[in-house]
């Protein structure tokens, strides 16, 4: 069975030989976002709006990772942050 720290190998990875740091990392993946929300067809403020808190969770996810350095509370925040935005999504596109 897979746990979350395995995943670090990947965003290692991509941080090491793609973007240089984890805020370039994070940067990259809001982009991400925004250019699947665009290309699904919302309205540039709708997707901005959903892509703001997302920047905002992986730049808080970040601080509490490296103060406290425990994966229980970026487990946590990952968990809250994809129900709301799974709530979210699900309100505005029915």
């Amino acid at each position: 069975m897979t746990d979350f720290i395995d995943l670090n190998l990947i965003f290692d990875n991509l941080v090491m030989y793609f973007t240089g740091s984890y805020g370039m990392l994070g940067l990259l993946l809001s982009f991400f976002l925004l250019l699947i929300f665009l290309g699904r067809g919302l309205d540039f403020r709708y997707a901005t709006i959903f892509v703001i808190p997302f920047l905002g969770f992986t730049v808080a996810i970040g601080w509490f990772g490296d103060v406290t350095n425990s994966q229980w509370i970026v487990n946590l925040a990952l968990v809250v942050a994809s129900l709301f935005y799974g709530v979210a999504i699900l309100k505005i596109t029915t």
